[in-house]
């Protein structure tokens, strides 16, 4: 799931997404004790791996331009409504 902050108006152009895997990939353990679960259930669903990796990707393919212009767009019609 990717989350946008409902009222960004401007980002860096320099900015991009990092999406890191399951909690579950990461962290067994931890994920096992928070979701009230065996550890040896929780290693069967989620295996101990190597090498794990973030993926970073540019923020143009999430729609993040369209919520900020969406945003933009909204805050100019209320400061408009204030000024009347």
């Amino acid at each position: 799931m990717i989350m946008v902050d409902p009222y960004i108006t401007d980002i860096s152009p320099d900015a991009v997404m990092v999406i890191l895997p399951h909690v579950g990939l990461m962290d067994p353990f931890v994920y096992a004790k928070k979701m009230g679960l065996s550890l040896d259930e929780t290693l069967r669903i989620f295996p101990l791996q190597h090498d794990l990796e973030a993926r970073m990707f540019d923020m143009k393919y999430f729609g993040v331009s369209y919520v900020m212009e969406r945003n933009r767009r909204d805050r100019k019609q209320e400061q408009k409504g204030l000024k009347l």
